[in-house]
């Protein structure tokens, strides 16, 4: 399946994907589709769909229900787990080594044996070391 065919827009920005070459076809089937859809136009609509995606079952499917996400920054981490593994899923670390460690111990209790991490420099770099330390 092609990411065209999976448009995922809750606020209506995107109108037409942006396709060049061979595969500019997949404009004229995206419109068709879109057409048939009714598109969420106004507040009310948007604001139930925001508040659907955030409620206990957005509709999507888990792929790996034991893998944690971390934004990874050059003056502290963002955290997420899923819900039902801490009462407080989405947590703040600093980038200190005793708190590169706290987050380890976290996730470790939270029973995390996936790590994605989302790193725009070297910043990973001291969260891989500990990870591969503490045997995550």
């Amino acid at each position: 399946m092609r990411s065209t065919d999976r448009l995922f827009d809750p606020v209506g920005e995107i109108h037409k994907p942006f396709v060049t070459g061979p595969d500019s076809i997949l404009i004229s089937i995206e419109e068709n589709r879109m057409s048939a859809e009714k598109p969420l136009r106004n507040r009310k609509e948007r604001k139930e769909l925001s508040r659907r995606l955030q409620s206990d079952n957005p509709g999507l499917d888990v792929v790996h229900p034991d893998a944690a996400g971390i934004d990874v920054g050059n003056e502290a981490h963002y955290v997420a787990v899923r819900p039902d593994r801490d009462a407080e899923p989405v947590r703040r670390f600093e980038c200190f080594t005793a708190d590169l460690y706290r987050l380890a111990a976290w996730l470790k209790k939270c029973k995390v044996k996936t790590i994605v991490m989302q790193s725009t420099g070297v910043y990973w770099i001291p969260l891989y070391d500990i990870y591969g330390r503490t045997g995550l």
